[in-house]
């Protein structure tokens, strides 16, 4: 029989395990979703990540043709300025 101690937030108590060492949010996660057992097929996590890389080269502009997104103009961080060879000061 396994032993349980009494973790308390917010929302209330919730027993936890004595080995775990996560607290009332984790177990009340655990309690009311499905955590860990489901994963993303391999194509989902490469459209996902061709996807971001699509928005973040429109973004900075370089979804104009013939125009690289690493070779594209963008602001300078922070409210910088460039120098007289484009770099950013």
């Amino acid at each position: 029989m396994a032993e349980f101690r009494m973790e308390a937030d917010g929302f209330g108590k919730f027993d936890v395990d004595v080995e775990k060492l996560w607290s009332a949010q984790t177990q009340r996660s655990l309690h009311h979703f499905r955590v860990g057992n489901d994963f993303k097929a391999r194509e989902m996590i490469t459209a996902c990540d061709t996807l971001e890389g699509a928005m973040t080269a429109a973004s900075r502009g370089g979804a104009r043709r013939g125009t690289s997104p690493i070779d594209a103009p963008h602001d300078p961080p922070f409210g910088g300025s460039r120098n007289r060879r484009g770099g950013i000061m």
